[in-house]
Parts: C-alpha cells; sequence; structure tokens
C-alpha cells in the first residue's frame, strides 16, 4: 500500500512539472528570425510582456513619405527602386502597396510604404535605404499642371476638361466641366505626365479647379 501511494504521489509530481514545464515554454506566432531579445535568461517574465521580437524577412516594408507636390504621381501598385548604401550597385524594387490618405500638416508630405521582395534577406529592420521616384524627360508624353489634377476620396487623380454643347446654330452654346480619371506618369518640374485620360486638343480646367463640380457651367478666360 505504501508502494503503491508513493508510486501515485511520484505520478502526480511528475504530472505537475511537465505542466509547469509546459508553461514555461515560449511559442512564436510566426516563423521568423530572432531580431531582438527583451528577456534575460532565468528572469520571470509576466504575462503579455514581451520576450523576443521576431521578424519575417522574406518580405519587407519601406515606410517613407514624400512631399504632397508629388501626390499625383503616386499611385497603388506603381513601382519604385529602392537602394540601401549597404549593397552598393545593387537595386531592389516593389509596388507601392499602401497610401496614406492625409498630408501632415507640419511636413507637408504623404507617407507610403513599398513591399519588396526579399528572399536573400539583404535588406534587414532599420537599414537606411534611398527611395528613387525617377522622371522621364524628353519623351513626347502629354503633360498638366500639378495643381489642375485633383484627387478623390480614394486618392484616384482626375481632373475638368471643357465640354462645349452645340446649340440650333452649330454654335457652342455653353460650356460645362466633365470630370475625366486620369492615370499619371512621371513628374517633370511643376507637371506631371499623363499616361491616359486625355485627347489630344482638350482643354483643362487650370483655374478654380477645386470649386468646379462635374456639369457646372465655364467661362472660358484667353
Amino acid at each position: 500500500a505504501v508502494l503503491a501511494a508513493q508510486e501515485t504521489e511520484g505520478e502526480l509530481r511528475l504530472a505537475e512539472a511537465r505542466a509547469q514545464r509546459a508553461h514555461a515554454e515560449l511559442r512564436a506566432p510566426i516563423s521568423g528570425v530572432i531580431e531582438r531579445r527583451e528577456a534575460e535568461a532565468h528572469e520571470i517574465a509576466r504575462n503579455g510582456e514581451v520576450a523576443f521580437v521576431i521578424s519575417q524577412l522574406d518580405r519587407v516594408v519601406v515606410r517613407t513619405s514624400v512631399s504632397d507636390r508629388l501626390l499625383p504621381r503616386l499611385r497603388a501598385g506603381a513601382r519604385v527602386r529602392v537602394r540601401s548604401a549597404a549593397w552598393p550597385g545593387r537595386e531592389f524594387e516593389g509596388p507601392i502597396a499602401r497610401l496614406e490618405v492625409a498630408v501632415d500638416r507640419t511636413t507637408r508630405s504623404v507617407p507610403f510604404e513599398i513591399e519588396i521582395d526579399n528572399a536573400d534577406r539583404a535588406l534587414v529592420p532599420e537599414l537606411p535605404v534611398e527611395v528613387e521616384l525617377r522622371t522621364r524627360v524628353g519623351e513626347d508624353i502629354p503633360t498638366l499642371p500639378l495643381a489642375a489634377v485633383l484627387r478623390d476620396a480614394e486618392l484616384e487623380p482626375f481632373c475638368f476638361v471643357v465640354s462645349g454643347e452645340i446649340g440650333e446654330d452649330s454654335e457652342v452654346a455653353a460650356w460645362k466641366a466633365v470630370r475625366r480619371p486620369l492615370e499619371l506618369g512621371e513628374i517633370v518640374d511643376d507637371r506631371v505626365q499623363v499616361e491616359s485620360g486625355l485627347a489630344e486638343g482638350e482643354q483643362v480646367v487650370v483655374r478654380g479647379q477645386h470649386f468646379v463640380h462635374a456639369g457646372d457651367a465655364l467661362a472660358l478666360v484667353h
């Protein structure tokens, strides 16, 4: 009877030790590499405290911002080139994955994020990089003044073009504003290239465009 009781007590202690060991194990919710250790060996960690910071480096996010003057050239999905002094002569490239809606009132800048494939883990957290927004100069591409380009609630670019209604005497009876979605290219000085959305010879509203709505009557100023 004594031996049976001792055996039972030993099994209970073993089960308790296994339970305590299970509670002492830390299991990462994701796979990756340990970027930083916040807890020391043999230190008691309280519930909710950070013990390790783990990073997934196969795909990295570059966070940066540009002047609000460059907003017309930014669009989700546009590819951007990135360089780092740590890797001279090498360029990384990825799409704009996230574009902030609001402009920072202090710096007048627009934050955005670029996603880059990083299978060889060349780019690591906190590594300074240089983001390049290239400008194509000398190409026969129509351009608009930056001020003429507006953005809707989804940050999609558009402008207002002038449309004339023809009267019975075949003369223009009225000029009206027509909203025209645009696909933008690169910026050259204070103008932005228009990839599509405008036809040759169309007139664009470049004064008071912020107060214009589709269908508004317009007066042409020469």
